[in-house]
């Protein structure tokens, strides 16, 4: 009886704080919309504000709203997916340039890994660290080329250093070398 009482609490607590996060997200589309019809006497970047705020329901709010099973996760990304394009397609409308081609190109690149990611873990009946290590690894490929595939893609000069990114992908790396040898430990001990 106490352990439903306090489950029926949670689960109040739960829905009151979405409830909350729900309705600051409408407050905050409300107030941009007003601002920008304010500064700029019509719509123009409180668009971006709107998607923006789109991506942020999806990660947070929309999980708690579906049913909890092994598709999830792909349900999430499927709605994700398009927001990614609409943003960029918005921000594009709005200050204008050449490069929405090339940042379609750009995302596409990184949704693809990220996608492998999600029907790896959605379909595989593989431990959750190898899910982990394998999504990490994915990381780490995407991590490396994406500066100078950026710089390529929009016809930027690419002076930066790569380091930052390799140093990064080197320490996804050990993260990932390391839940695969515990798994793997794990397996051999049990």
């Amino acid at each position: 009886m106490l352990a439903e009482k306090e489950t029926q609490k949670h689960r109040e607590i739960k829905n009151g704080l979405l409830n909350i996060l729900d309705l600051g997200y409408l407050i905050g589309i409300i107030t941009c919309f007003i601002c920008n019809l304010a500064i700029d006497h019509k719509l123009s970047w409180s668009l971006i504000v709107l998607v923006g705020v789109f991506m942020a329901f999806t990660i947070t709010s929309l999980p708690f709203y579906l049913k909890d099973n092994k598709y999830k996760l792909c349900k999430i990304s499927a709605a994700m997916t398009p927001l990614v394009y609409l943003l960029l397609f918005t921000i594009n409308y709005i200050y204008g340039g050449g490069w929405l081609l090339g940042s379609f190109l750009i995302a596409s690149f990184a949704l693809i890994f990220w996608w492998i990611c999600v029907l790896v873990c959605t379909f595989t009946k593989i431990a959750l660290n190898y899910k982990i290590a394998f999504c990490l690894l994915m990381l780490a490929v995407v991590t490396i080329p994406m500066n100078p595939f950026c710089a390529k893609v929009l016809n930027i000069s690419d002076n930066e250093s790569n380091i930052p990114n390799i140093a990064c992908a080197t320490v996804i790396l050990v993260v990932a070398s390391y839940l695969t040898l515990k798994q793997l430990f794990n397996k051999k001990l049990s």
